[in-house]
C-alpha cells in the first residue's frame, strides 16, 4: 500500500498536530478575520460594560441629588418659610374674628348704653328721693312744724312703740331738747 506517513517522537508530546508546513503555518497564524471578529466582540463587551458602569454611576449622581434637594438647607429654609406663612395666616385670620367679636360687642354695649345708664340714672334718682323723704320725716326741725319730737333712747331713733315704763328716753325738736322718763303707757 503505499508509503507510510513518519511520525517523529515531537508529534506524540505535541498539543496540535500539522500535516504540512504550509497547515502548520496555518496552524500557527491564526485567521485575521477570526482576530477582528474576537477584537469587535471584546470591544463591544467593553463598551456594553462601560456603558452600565456610567449608567450606574448617572443613577447614583441622580439619586444623591434627590437626597441632597429634600435635605438641603435651601430646601428646609423654603419650609420653614411656608410653615411660617401659614402661621401668620391663621393669626391674622383669629386676630380678624377677634377684632371683629370686640367691635360687635362694642356696638350691642353702644346700643344698649342709653337705656341702661338712664335705667341706672332713674333708679338712683328713685333712692336719692327715697331718702330725702326719710330724711325730711326724721328731721326734727319738720316735725316740729306739725307738732311733732323725735324720740331717740340710747343715741339711737326709736318709735314710741318700743318704749315700756320705766324707761328713759330723750325727745328732740327743731329748737328744744328733753329727757323724759315712761311713767305710764296705754295702748289703744
Amino acid at each position: 500500500m503505499g508509503h507510510e506517513i513518519d511520525w517523529v517522537i515531537s508529534d506524540y508530546v505535541a498539543d496540535i498536530r500539522a500535516a504540512t508546513p504550509s497547515a502548520a503555518m496555518q496552524i500557527a497564524l491564526p485567521d485575521t478575520n477570526e482576530l477582528y471578529q474576537n477584537l469587535d466582540s471584546i470591544a463591544e463587551q467593553l463598551h456594553r460594560s462601560l456603558e452600565q458602569k456610567v449608567s450606574m454611576k448617572v443613577r447614583d449622581i441622580d439619586h444623591l441629588k434627590k437626597l441632597f434637594s429634600q435635605h438641603s438647607i435651601e430646601k428646609q429654609i423654603a419650609q420653614k418659610l411656608q410653615e411660617l406663612s401659614q402661621v401668620k395666616d391663621r393669626f391674622l385670620q383669629t386676630l380678624s374674628f377677634k377684632i371683629q367679636s370686640c367691635y360687635r360687642e362694642y356696638e350691642s354695649v353702644m346700643l344698649r348704653f342709653p337705656h341702661t345708664m338712664n335705667s341706672v340714672l332713674n333708679s338712683k334718682k328713685n333712692q336719692l328721693t327715697s331718702l330725702h323723704n326719710v330724711f325730711s320725716s326724721n328731721n326734727p326741725s319738720l316735725k316740729s312744724k306739725r307738732g311733732f319730737a323725735q324720740i331717740s333712747m340710747d343715741k339711737k331713733i326709736i318709735d314710741i312703740d318700743e318704749l315700756h315704763i320705766n324707761d328713759s328716753f330723750d325727745l328732740q325738736s327743731e329748737k328744744v331738747y328733753i329727757h323724759a322718763k315712761v311713767l305710764t303707757k296705754e295702748i289703744k
